[in-house]
């Protein structure tokens, strides 16, 4: 099973500025469930242009923090979407959201959190994990 995300690839792509990682992550916690919300919508309206942009989105955005499963599966429900298929793109929905619920936890952004986008690591605190 593949780690949920890397931070010291991130931190290294970042050039080790940890509090651009932070902001970073701040990011995330804002754009993610802005992003899994527009795939939900598109495939309820059948909006197969809408699904696909949305999910290259994603990829992109998880692609900051080596987050490989989520990578995966928002490339794949973004080529259902580019085909058409938007059957095969809301089979992978429920997968979608795990990840990206996954990986919120791993960057310590709480349930709560998640719309204010406070990074808050699992002991509570604001500090980044050591990589």
């Amino acid at each position: 099973m593949a780690a949920v995300c890397n931070l010291g690839i991130a931190l290294n792509r970042l050039g080790g500025n940890r509090e651009l990682l932070r902001d970073l992550i701040g990011f995330f916690g804002d754009d993610a469930p802005k992003l899994l919300s527009q795939v939900i919508a598109g495939l309820q309206a059948d909006d197969a242009r809408q699904v696909q942009l949305a999910a290259h989105s994603l990829v992109g955005l998880v692609a900051n923090f080596e987050a490989l499963p989520s990578q995966a599966v928002a490339a794949q429900i973004e080529a259902h979407a580019r085909g058409g298929d938007l059957t095969a793109a809301a089979c992978l929905l429920p997968e979608l959201e795990s990840s990206i619920r996954d990986l919120l936890n791993a960057l310590g952004i709480s349930p709560v959190a998640q719309s204010a986008a406070q990074p808050v690591a699992p002991n509570g605190s604001t500090q980044l994990p050591k990589n």
